[in-house]
């Protein structure tokens, strides 16, 4: 079963990349707990299938390679793509070369002393009223970066390919995501979350933050195609400045919980 004990427990012997911000995140989490149907954002959501199965933080060594993602999404073959395997990113896997002018696509751990990443992460999540906001920053050690230059105009969609997957028991998958579109810039992200394959069993706990500067442009489209083993909680905050614009679509195809 999980429980905010098991997750406490296991919060104490996890590395921490953002030491400062995950540890007021597990003290939220920890007064908040799970949500119930008492709280009234989740009435009619039954989480109780989700709390009744132990989840595992140990994630598989084995990593998909290119040509299954290829295989699996052929559309791709002709687009920027990055697969974030568990969480992290598969750079073998990835197709990121010759990225157009203005963007960067980077690890979030690689970047935890960059000035925007410090002055914008975990601005925009409400880790003090959302237990999975607070669980997610807990033990989000790692993520992506998007960084769309001022004036950039990108013309062609990215991909954001993640993979959930496990080995011999389930697992808990914590996914982040931080978009930085300066001013004047524009972009089109496309994010896919599958399993592996049919018999992966997984938690996902993703929270993208989306930055949008005066006069930028963000489209950011989800498509969730998860196996009926999957759980998947999703939380999407965007910060508009003057003029900005942002558009959003999600298309939920499969899984066991779904919230976004």
């Amino acid at each position: 079963m999980q429980s905010v004990a098991n997750i406490l427990e296991q919060y104490k012997t996890t590395a921490r990349e953002f030491p400062l911000i995950q540890e007021k995140a597990i003290a939220h989490f920890s007064r908040l707990g799970f949500p119930t149907h008492k709280n009234e954002e989740w009435r009619y959501t039954n989480i109780s299938p989700l709390l009744a199965k132990e989840f595992s933080f140990a994630t598989p060594s084995a990593k998909i390679p290119k040509e299954e993602i290829l295989n699996r999404f052929p559309f791709l073959s002709s687009s920027f793509f990055v697969v974030i395997e568990n969480g992290k990113i598969n750079s073998s896997a990835s197709l990121l070369n010759n990225l157009p002018s203005g963007i960067e696509i980077k690890n979030l751990h690689e970047l935890k002393n960059h000035p925007l990443v410090q002055k914008h992460f975990n601005l925009y999540v409400d880790m003090q009223e959302d237990p999975f906001a607070a669980l997610n920053t807990a033990f989000a050690n790692d993520g992506v970066v998007i960084f769309v230059s001022k004036n950039a105009m990108v013309e062609k969609p990215i991909y954001l390919v993640n993979i959930s997957s496990s080995e011999n028991e389930a697992i808990n998958v914590y996914q982040r995501l931080l978009v930085i579109a300066e001013k004047n810039s524009s972009v089109n992200i496309s994010g896919i979350s599958a399993s592996k394959n049919h018999s992966s069993e997984t938690f996902a706990n993703s929270q993208a933050e989306i930055f949008a500067d005066e006069n930028s442009s963000v489209e950011y489209s989800v498509l969730q195609d998860e196996n009926e083993k999957s759980f998947h909680i999703n939380g999407t905050h965007v910060y508009q400045s003057a003029n900005s614009k942002f558009s959003m679509t999600t298309v939920t195809l499969g899984g066991n919980i779904h919230r976004n």
